[in-house]
C-alpha cells in the first residue's frame, strides 16, 4: 500500500512540474509557439502516464502472484481463527496438567504423568504444523486432556488426605500406562497420510526407473556373480 502511494505521489509531482513549465512557457512566448509547446507537452504527459500505468499494472500483478504463491506454499499450515483458538485452549490445559503433575508426591506416578505430557506436547506441536488434522483429534481436546486433569487432581487430593493409597496408586499407574499408549497411537496417526504418500512416491519412482532401464545395470551386476559361481563349479568338476 505504501509503495502504491509513493508511486502515485511521484507521478503527480512530475505531471505538476511539466504543467508549471508549460504555463511559464505560455507567458513567455507568442500564442502560436505556446500551442506547439502545449501540444508537445500533452503528448509527453499522456505517454508518460500510459507508461506509468503499464508499469504499475505489472508491478501489482507481480505482487498478487507472489502473494498467491506464498499462500499456496503455506498449504496445510494455514490456521483459521477457530483452529488457533482450539490449540490455545489445548495449551492452557497442558500447562494446568503439567502444574498438577509437579504436585504429585509419588515418584512413579509423577514420572508416568511427565511421559504423557511429552507425547501430548508433540501432538500439539504437530497440530500447529498440520491444522487440518485438528478435527480428527477432537476427542483429544474434548475428553482426554480434561479427564486426565481430573484424575490427576483427585489423586493429589487422595495423597494429601493421608488415606492409604497403595491400591489407588496401582490403578492410577495402570491407567496412565493405557493413556500413554493411546496418546502415542494418536500421535502416530497424525503421520499416516505422510507415510502413505511417501510409499506411493517411492513406488512410482521405482517403476519409472525400471521403465527407463536405469536398473538394468544393477540387475546385471547381481546376475554376474551367479554366472561366475557356475563357472567355478564347472572348473572344479
Amino acid at each position: 500500500m505504501k509503495k502504491k502511494r509513493s508511486s502515485g505521489a511521484v507521478v503527480f509531482l512530475i505531471v505538476a512540474i511539466v504543467l508549471i513549465v508549460a504555463l511559464v512557457a505560455g507567458r513567455a512566448y507568442r500564442p502560436s509557439v505556446v500551442k506547439g509547446i502545449l501540444f508537445v507537452v500533452g503528448i509527453v504527459v499522456v505517454a508518460f502516464l500510459a507508461l506509468t500505468a503499464v508499469v504499475m499494472y505489472f508491478a501489482f500483478k507481480g505482487s498478487a502472484e507472489d502473494a498467491r504463491k506464498a499462500q499456496e506454499k503455506k498449504g496445510d499450515k494455514a490456521i483459521t481463527p477457530e483452529q488457533d483458538q482450539i490449540l490455545r485452549k489445548g495449551r492452557e490445559n497442558m500447562a494446568t496438567l503439567k502444574s498438577m503433575i509437579m504436585r504429585v508426591r509419588n515418584t512413579e506416578v509423577r514420572e508416568a504423568g511427565n511421559e504423557i505430557s511429552v507425547v501430548m506436547e508433540k501432538i500439539l506441536t504437530t497440530l500447529r504444523e498440520k491444522p487440518k488434522k485438528i478435527s480428527s483429534v477432537r476427542q483429544f481436546f474434548n475428553y482426554y486432556l480434561p479427564t486426565l486433569g481430573d484424575v490427576t487432581k483427585r489423586y493429589i487430593s487422595v495423597e494429601k488426605s493421608g488415606v492409604p493409597a497403595a491400591e489407588s496408586t496401582e490403578k492410577v499407574l495402570a491407567y496412565l500406562k493405557d493413556v500413554k499408549t493411546a496418546m502415542e497411537k494418536q500421535y502416530n496417526n497424525l503421520f499416516e497420510e505422510d507415510v502413505l504418500n511417501m510409499e506411493v512416491d517411492m513406488e512410482a519412482m521405482t517403476m519409472a526407473i525400471k521403465r527407463e532401464g536405469l536398473l538394468a545395470e544393477s540387475a546385471q551386476m547381481k546376475a554376474d556373480p551367479e554366472e561366475d559361481k557356475d563357472d567355478e563349479i564347472d572348473l572344479i568338476l
